[in-house]
């Protein structure tokens, strides 16, 4: 967390930790319980297409680090503060003997900062390309965020 002199927050990340392949399927299964349907919309976009792929299989690993949201105030933009997040959650990721870590970059700036820190990306799905039963962008969004990136980085 990044957090100024007077205690505002600047900026946050927050990580966890996957547990193979199942952790995904058994969140899923939990969305059936959700009642925030915009909620709903969103992970279920991020469980199907992560269910796309398996860094766990692909990498020989049982655990992965996840930078799950990374979010910096719009008063503190532009001053490397994101760069520095995912440098702190990656220097946590090392010290604890992750080999992996991943994130569901979901906007061009988050998305652009971790190409830039050697990310690297699995999958990408534009979310125009993403539809509803009806054939309709489930999402509409503004650019440049047009699409989600499932990005990862191997660590020594």
């Amino acid at each position: 967390m990044a957090i100024t002199s007077d205690g505002e927050i600047a900026g946050v990340a927050l990580n966890g930790i996957l547990y193979g392949h199942c952790d995904i399927k058994h969140s899923m299964d939990k969305l059936n319980d959700v009642t925030d349907e915009n909620f709903k919309k969103i992970f279920k976009l991020l469980y199907e297409e992560n269910l796309k792929i398996n860094l766990f299989k692909q990498f020989e690993v049982d655990k992965i680090f996840e930078i799950r949201i990374l979010s910096v105030d719009s008063k503190f933009r532009g001053q490397g503060l994101a760069k520095k997040l995912m440098n702190e959650s990656e220097n946590i990721a090392i010290e604890n003997g992750f080999q992996v870590m991943k994130t569901d970059a979901t906007g061009a700036f988050s998305q652009r900062v971790s190409q830039n820190l050697g990310f690297v990306t699995e999958r990408e799905i534009k979310y125009i390309d993403y539809l509803d039963d009806q054939g309709k962008p489930i999402f509409i969004v503004d650019p440049p965020h047009d699409k989600l990136k499932i990005m990862y980085k191997l660590l020594n």
